[in-house]
């Protein structure tokens, strides 16, 4: 274990590697002496959250963790450690480093088709949306490895895990991609547009930041955002795989009625 006392922080803290994204709290830190023969790497992934509302996502992470670690151990970084507060209560958990790795790309969607699918045989498939591009961790030796399981549950339903593989091409097109915009300058279109509609219903749907996120643009007007934002506010702010299968489905068919009306806009030659 390794401890944390009071509100300490690190130096080294470094929020924009690749293994830190998609986390609450995160840093790169040296190796602790104590987990020295577990890993061959020089510095490990410290990844942790300090709030009771998010703590529950620790419980999470580490659940799926230590079924993939047993069942799979070479598709996703070791888990080395718990992080615990003034030895009272886990508060976190410590990966093993992979260096130099990068996300995956298009050029890479054959081989990390295979991860997803390796995921489900371990028992384990998305149910709180899609997999994301940096979720795809690609060694130097040309190893695919998986990150990032605060979307994962355990499951058996088939149709779940088929839609772990639904635009997975499409998911590793995304460019930029979160990490390149989150480690790239700042990307004042999609502030704009984000405080836009913060501006109008004070809370941005989750997939038309998603979308924002993907693609840069919105498909939806303001009155239409409006009405996905009260659904989701009836349901509590929570949503399932099937609300998210509905939220595609409603906004391909704006982006084809949108299109439709572009062509009939054109003049004729």
């Amino acid at each position: 274990m390794l401890e944390i006392y009071g509100n300490q922080r690190y130096v080294d803290y470094k929020p924009t590697d690749i293994q830190c994204m998609g986390c609450i709290g995160s840093a790169i830190l040296p190796t602790p002496p104590n987990l020295a023969k577990m890993t061959p790497s020089s510095e490990v992934v410290a990844i942790w959250s300090w709030e009771p509302d998010t703590i529950h996502c620790i419980a999470t992470d580490t659940q799926n963790y230590s079924i993939v670690n047993a069942r799979d151990p070479d598709l996703a970084p070791k888990f080395l450690a718990h992080i615990v507060d003034n030895g009272t209560r886990v508060v976190g958990y410590i990966i093993e480093r992979i260096p130099d790795a990068r996300e995956a790309g298009p050029e890479d969607s054959e081989k990390s088709r295979a991860t997803p699918r390796r995921l489900h045989t371990v028992g384990l498939a998305h149910d709180l949306g899609s997999p994301i591009r940096h979720e795809f961790l690609l060694r130097t030796d040309g190893a695919i490895l998986f990150q990032g399981f605060g979307g994962l549950r355990q499951t058996t339903d088939r149709e779940t895990m088929d839609h772990d593989l639904e635009d997975l091409e499409d998911i590793l097109s995304w460019s930029p991609s979160a990490f390149e915009r989150w480690t790239g300058p700042e990307d004042v279109k999609y502030q704009a547009i984000l405080d836009e509609s913060k501006d109008h219903d004070r809370f941005l749907h989750p997939f038309v930041r998603h979308q924002l996120r993907a693609g840069g643009y919105k498909t939806v007007a303001a009155e239409q955002h409006k009405e996905m934002v009260a659904e989701l506010a009836a349901k509590d702010y929570e949503w399932t795989i099937h609300d998210i299968r509905n939220w595609r489905q409603r906004f391909r068919a704006l982006e084809k009625a949108s299109d439709a009306g572009t062509a009939k806009e054109e003049p004729s030659s």
